[in-house]
C-alpha cells in the first residue's frame, strides 16, 4: 500500500487502465467458451428478448405479492454479466419498452441503431446521473381517466421511462427529451 501512496495520479490512472484491460481480457476469453456467446447476435437478442418478456409477464404475474415499483425495473437478465447488459440494453430499449405517442420523435427513436441506443444508455447527465431513468407512473383516477381518453394508442401503460439528457455540453444534440411507457 505504501507504493501506491507515493505514486503520481496520472500513474495511478495508467495502472487503473491496465488492470481494467487485464479484466476485459479474462472476461472475454471466458465469453468465448460459452455456448451462448458463440450463437450469432441476431439470435443472442432474440434470446434476450424472449427472456425478457418472460420476466416482465412474470413480474406481472406476481404484482399483488410486491410493490408496484419492482415491474418497472430493469431485468434481472441485465446482472448476469456486462457483456449481456451492454448486448441487451438496445434490446431493452429498442423492442420492449413502448412509445409514448411523440408522432415526430416516435419514428427517430425507432431508426436508431443498437449502438446508438447503448450509447444513449449509457449516457449521463450533468449531474452524473443516468440519462435514462425507469420510474412507476404515478397519477390519480381522474388523470389516469383523461390520459385514457386523449390517448390515441391501445397499448396499457403501466409506467414510464424518461431521458433527460440535461443542458449544454451534455446534452444529446438532436434527440428529444422524451417520455416512454412501459407495457
Amino acid at each position: 500500500m505504501d507504493s501506491l501512496e507515493t505514486l503520481a495520479f496520472a500513474d495511478l490512472e495508467l495502472i487503473k487502465f491496465q488492470l481494467d484491460t487485464f479484466r476485459q481480457r479474462i472476461i472475454a476469453l471466458q465469453n468465448s467458451r460459452s455456448p451462448l456467446f458463440r450463437l450469432p447476435g441476431e439470435l443472442r437478442n432474440k434470446i434476450f428478448l424472449f427472456a425478457m418478456y418472460a420476466e416482465l409477464l412474470q413480474r406481472k404475474c406476481n404484482l399483488a405479492r410486491h410493490a408496484g415499483g419492482q415491474l418497472y425495473k430493469t431485468p434481472s437478465l441485465f446482472h448476469v454479466s456486462r457483456q449481456i447488459h451492454s448486448e441487451s440494453i438496445g434490446v431493452w430499449l429498442k423492442d420492449v419498452l413502448v412509445w409514448e405517442e411523440f408522432d415526430s420523435e416516435k419514428h427517430l427513436w425507432r431508426r436508431l441503431s443498437m449502438n446508438e441506443i447503448g450509447e444513449i444508455s449509457r449516457a449521463r447527465t450533468s449531474f452524473g446521473d443516468p440519462g435514462i431513468v425507469t420510474k412507476l407512473a404515478h397519477c390519480d383516477l381522474c388523470r389516469t381517466r383523461e390520459a385514457v381518453e386523449a390517448s390515441r394508442s391501445i397499448c396499457a401503460r403501466k409506467g414510464l421511462v424518461r431521458v433527460d439528457f440535461g443542458q449544454g455540453e451534455n446534452e444529446v444534440i438532436g434527440f428529444p427529451k422524451l417520455r416512454w411507457w412501459v407495457w
